[in-house]
C-alpha cells in the first residue's frame, strides 16, 4: 500500500506540471501572435509548425517527468494507470493548444 501523503504530493505535482505546461502553451501562442502579426504568411505558417512541435515536446517532457516521479510512490500497475491518465490529459491539452495556435495565427 502506498503512503497517503506521497500520493497527495504526487497529485499536486501532476496538477502543477499540467498547469505549467498549459501556461507555456498559451503564453507561447500570445507571444508568437504578437511577434508575427505583420509577417508574411509563409513565415507565420512555419512559426505555427514550430510552435506546435514545441508544445508536443513540452507535453512529452511533462509525461516523462511524471513517469520518473511515480517510480518511488507506486507499484507497476498503479504507475501505469497514473501515467496513462496524466498523458491523456497532457496530450489533450496539447491538442487544444495546437488548435488554438492554428486559430490564433490563421491567415
Amino acid at each position: 500500500m502506498t503512503d497517503r501523503t506521497a500520493v497527495v504530493k504526487l497529485a499536486l505535482l501532476s496538477f502543477a506540471a499540467w498547469a505549467i505546461t498549459l501556461l507555456f502553451y498559451f503564453v507561447g501562442i500570445a507571444v508568437v501572435a504578437s511577434a508575427f502579426q505583420r509577417a508574411p504568411s509563409s513565415t507565420a505558417s512555419t512559426v505555427v509548425v514550430i510552435l506546435i512541435a514545441a508544445e508536443l515536446l513540452i507535453a512529452c517532457l511533462a509525461v516523462a517527468f511524471i513517469v520518473r516521479r511515480t517510480r518511488p510512490v507506486f507499484g507497476t500497475a498503479l504507475r501505469v494507470v497514473w501515467t496513462v491518465v496524466f498523458a491523456v490529459f497532457q496530450f489533450g491539452a496539447c491538442a487544444v493548444a495546437g488548435l488554438a495556435a492554428l486559430l490564433a495565427l490563421n491567415r
